[in-house]
């Protein structure tokens, strides 16, 4: 597992992605206001102090921020602090559930169809430009809300799309490799294909998982039943797409033999 490469926003632990999440949705919320490039010193001509900046990056952006007293009516500035205040205090976003590993196509194919379009899925104008998060999060907020009486915030759900891989995109890693012998320590060989095992061959280098979190705290157990309404609404909605896919592509299969 330590060999296997994390995407820039997610991690293999679902902890680990919830924290990140955090921390960076709490940067985005300050940059109306808060400039890292000009605070720090990034844009500056002198190299020497744009790589001073580097050492700045600490953990006291974080503090710095979260004993900052904004004006109350900056709505998105108090949500930043609050937002900290709770990493600090281990208050994390709840993880709630995941879908299998899956290849990113089939994720494509789910949010993508061409037979499904916006309108159906239920996309406003606004929301056909959504990243397949956000459309994610939308159906599941709608399922939500059709099927129970307990009313939700769209932002009470947070989705996040896990990507793991070897580092080397679709490659199999046995191609790179190297060994070496006694005699010769400087010179690496590489192992022919015919050389290789074949139980191996025809695996999945690459794969994707949907995560479901929650923002709402649950410390004292506060919010079960809107977080089993979630879980509940995922489990239905990933079903729905998983039946719809197969569906499709047995359509076409049947069409292209006829």
């Amino acid at each position: 597992m330590e060999n296997i490469k994390k995407n820039d926003d997610c991690s293999i632990s679902s902890v680990l992605d919830a924290i990140k999440e955090s921390i960076k949705k709490a940067n985005i919320k300050t940059c109306t206001w808060l400039t890292i490039d000009e605070i720090l010193g990034f844009n500056d001509n002198n190299k020497d102090v744009a790589l001073t900046a580097f050492t700045h990056l600490t953990d006291g952006v974080l503090f710095s921020i979260r004993n900052f007293k904004p004006d109350e009516t900056d709505v998105e500035l108090n949500k930043c602090v609050k937002l900290i205040e709770r990493l600090y205090s281990r208050d994390i976003y709840k993880f709630i559930t995941e879908s299998s590993p899956m290849k990113q196509t089939d994720i494509e194919d789910k949010l993508r169809m061409p037979s499904m379009t916006e309108e159906e899925k239920g996309f406003t104008d606004e929301e056909k430009g959504f990243t397949d998060e956000e459309k994610l999060q939308h159906i599941i907020y709608k399922t939500c809300t059709n099927n129970q009486k307990i009313s939700f915030n769209k932002d009470d759900i947070q989705i996040m799309i896990t990507k793991l891989d070897f580092g080397m995109k679709d490659e199999n890693p046995i191609h790179r490799l190297r060994v070496y012998k006694k005699g010769k320590l400087s010179k690496g060989l590489k192992f022919e294909q015919n050389q290789t095992s074949q139980l191996l061959e025809g695996m999945q280098y690459r794969e994707v998982l949907v995560r479901v979190y929650t923002t709402l705290p649950n410390k004292d157990g506060r919010n079960a039943e809107k977080i089993k309404a979630i879980k509940a609404a995922f489990k239905e909605m990933w079903s729905s797409l998983v039946k719809l896919v197969r569906r499709l592509k047995n359509h076409e299969a049947f069409q292209t033999m006829y």
